[in-house]
């Protein structure tokens, strides 16, 4: 359909937004973790004193995250007993199901550590574990490091858990150069890097020059992304994830559709869940706006274009990439 106005427009991307299935990466671990009312009122200042109603207006980002997801999962916290009631009633496993079919989610990755004992998959298929590399395994001591034996031992961590994603916290040139490179070059691996600032991106990308087969998932703070907006761009083993919505618009000017926008590293799920829908309310607005300049210009916008884009831009993209299609 040929969407003719501004309106139009708007309105097709706020319910392609809204319907796709989504992607995010989170810490929470499914198969121990708590979950449900309480955890989520001690995860923001001053949500324990929401159940005595003395607290005052909550307007901290995690209490909005807390009303909007349990009102997307149909239970109203009005009563907090009545909704832990409610909440009580579903088993561990329909309740995680229950949150991921609301959202909805196509994969979520859920760091866990290299001595984990399950993986989250076990709770639902839609978990994906993200292989934590511990910061111990990276320290070279004074006698060196073995980085074949370490490589070898996260290969077979890696395949124990039935995943091909790994995560490092930090830029390491060396474990990167001896280790976490050639191993994802090797064994077909993707690497998750968290990096500490923007010039570590301009260091990966003249380090994966010496890797051509090797592919990047990269995460910053919300201050280090806009350079790194620019240092991955026209990399294409390199895929950037904004967090920030303030950094989307530079990163929709700069990259198009090719970097992924959410990945909320939370500890709860209904913590993701309405994170989620809170995020999409800005992000629909942001697209559209990058749409318009375009149907201005005497370009016939349709909405199966657009469906295709977006499907793409929240889920297809990071798929491909991380070979989980």
């Amino acid at each position: 359909m040929i969407l003719s106005d501004k309106q139009a427009l708007r309105k097709c991307v706020k319910q392609v937004i809204r319907h796709t299935e989504v992607i995010d990466i989170i810490l929470f671990n499914p198969l121990e973790d708590d979950i449900g009312i309480g955890p989520m009122l001690k995860s923001f200042p001053g949500g324990e004193r929401l159940r005595t109603g003395d607290s005052g207006t909550p307007i901290s980002g995690d209490a909005s995250a807390m009303y909007a997801a349990f009102n997307a999962l149909g239970i109203s916290l009005n009563n907090f007993e009545e909704a832990e009631s409610q909440q009580k009633s579903y088993s561990r496993e329909g309740w995680l199901r229950e949150i991921l079919d609301v959202m909805p989610a196509c994969r979520i990755l859920t760091v866990v550590p290299m001595n984990s004992a399950s993986s989250p998959a076990e709770i639902d298929n839609r978990f994906i574990p993200l292989l934590r590399v511990e910061e111990e395994q990276v320290c070279v001591g004074r006698y060196g490091l073995n980085l074949e034996a370490e490589a070898g031992n996260i290969f077979e961590t890696a395949v124990r858990l039935g995943t091909r994603q790994i995560f490092l916290n930090g830029f390491r040139e060396d474990f990167l150069r001896y280790c976490l490179l050639p191993l994802s070059e090797d064994r077909n691996l993707i690497l998750h890097l968290q990096l500490d600032n923007a010039k570590d991106a301009d260091r990966l990308v003249r380090l994966m020059s010496s890797f051509p087969g090797a592919h990047c998932v990269l995460y910053a703070s919300a201050s280090s992304e806009p350079g790194i907006i620019f240092s991955v761009q026209g990399r294409q083993r390199i895929l950037p994830v904004i967090r920030s919505v303030r950094n989307i618009d530079t990163a929709l000017s700069t990259l198009g559709f090719r970097f992924h926008p959410l990945a909320s590293f939370s500890a709860l799920p209904e913590q993701m869940l309405g994170r989620w829908l809170l995020m999409r309310e800005h992000l629909y607005e942001l697209i559209a706006s990058h749409y318009v300049p375009l149907a201005r210009s005497g370009y016939e916008l349709n909405s199966e274009a657009i469906e295709k884009d977006l499907s793409g831009f929240l889920n297809g993209s990071f798929l491909s990439f991380c070979g989980l299609e």
